[in-house]
């Protein structure tokens, strides 16, 4: 069991106002589970039961789904297939500095296509009615330790060695039969050199959402709140690797200055690379002053490296 258990299981219970009776009301119930009932197959499952527990996606372009891992590094001897989540939570990958994407490409960025979400650590797994049980919970184990193993590499990012804190930052789900069910996994310490790290799935609640009415809003509410609170773990730990990347960016400058003769009009270089962002419009109001940093670091650097 995760040492963050009591904050995630506190998360799950907290209301949802989309949840509300006046936003969802017994009507809507009665829509999913019809929409439940016919689904015979995995794709209606997908398609037309699981929106209904998503509800409104803030941000489109962190979620994504159906289609293969093939970036990730091989979480075992390779003889395992590649992940394929029929739905996923990430980041946009210009949250992250571009060189951390790069060093940690096998662990964090799933698909070839560098736009899609990144460092996912919210997942589903879904069948239709005569889909295995075993089957999706073996999928769902397998994304979860995926999630767990590339949110550890920005966790342990620039550290002197991998951090094992046995708390859990990744959520996984499955459905199935009507039955939805939430996990965390979790990282444990290798049992000794040369050993891989362990992964642990630990069950946190289930529901029957085509039971009733509140039934459905207790799960609804549960997978929706876990999902918010994996992108809080998410945002930090991108948050922190990008702090440690400006840190070692500003000491090699810092160095690099005190080495040599400084130029008779002091940091000229700094009018340049600002210059340089506004004109190549890379100042995002999104992500505002901080972005702007980052990429006046990488560029600082690139000019004393050549000078």
């Amino acid at each position: 069991m995760p040492n963050n258990w009591e904050e995630i299981n506190e998360r799950l219970v907290r209301p949802r106002p989309s949840l509300s009776p006046s936003k969802f009301s017994n009507g809507k119930f009665r829509k999913f589970k019809r929409a439940d009932t016919h689904a015979s197959k995995e794709q209606p499952v997908t398609t037309l039961v699981i929106p209904i527990i998503e509800g409104d996606i803030v941000d489109p372009k962190c979620a994504g789904g159906g289609y293969v891992f093939g970036n990730l590094a091989h979480l075992t001897d390779g003889t395992l297939a590649q992940a394929k989540p029929d739905y996923f939570y990430g980041a946009r990958p210009e949250q992250l500095n571009r060189q951390i994407r790069k060093e940690l490409s096998e662990r964090i960025i799933p698909s070839t296509q560098d736009d899609l979400p990144m460092a996912p650590n919210f997942s589903l797994e879904a069948k239709g009615p005569g889909g295995s049980l075993a089957v999706v919970t073996r999928q769902a184990c397998y994304d979860g330790a995926l999630g767990a193993r590339g949110i550890h590499s920005l966790q342990s990012y620039q550290k002197d060695g991998p951090t094992y804190d046995s708390n859990t930052y990744t959520i996984t789900s499955t459905y199935h039969g009507g039955q939805l069910k939430l996990y965390a996994t979790h990282l444990a310490e290798p049992n000794g050199p040369g050993c891989r790290p362990e992964y642990y799935m630990t069950q946190l609640n289930g529901w029957c959402m085509s039971g009733n009415l509140e039934t459905f809003r207790q799960g609804a509410a549960a997978y929706r709140n876990t999902r918010d609170w994996a992108k809080e773990k998410r945002d930090e730990f991108i948050r922190a690797a990008n702090e440690c990347t400006q840190r070692l960016n500003l000491s090699f400058i810092i160095q690099h200055l005190s080495a040599r003769r400084l130029p008779r009009h002091p940091l000229p270089w700094t009018t340049l690379i600002h210059r340089h962002c506004l004109t190549k419009r890379s100042i995002r109001m999104r992500n505002g002053a901080s972005q702007l940093r980052l990429e006046m670091w990488e560029k600082s650097l690139r000019y004393f490296r050549k000078n």
